[in-house]
């Protein structure tokens, strides 16, 4: 299952979780999945507002319903979607060693 099948997945349990519509369209429906690697899922928001909320109301159900899906513990790493090429460049220099 890749990364967008997992948070495809994962949206659909948090929407029925998270008690008001509000706060799923304001904070989480407009997340973008970045990767799973290891045990670290990294997701994309678009402001720092969002970014805060997400880590401190929904990172932990996040968390878990992502580890319901692919059976093991994940840690949730949020970053802004301006941030997302610079990081994509870090890792592209962290595997070029030939």
């Amino acid at each position: 299952m890749d990364v967008n099948e997992v948070w495809e997945k994962t949206l659909s349990l948090i929407r029925q979780d998270i008690n008001s519509a509000v706060g799923f369209n304001t904070y989480i429906k407009d997340i973008k999945p970045i990767s799973l690697e290891g045990d670290v899922f990294k997701i994309a928001v678009s402001t720092a507002i969002i970014k805060n909320m997400v880590l401190l109301r929904y990172s932990k159900e996040i968390e878990n319903t992502v580890e319901r899906f692919i059976s093991r513990p994940v840690t949730l790493k949020v970053i802004l979607k301006s941030e997302e090429k610079t990081e994509e460049k870090i890792t592209e220099k962290q595997q070029v060693p030939e």
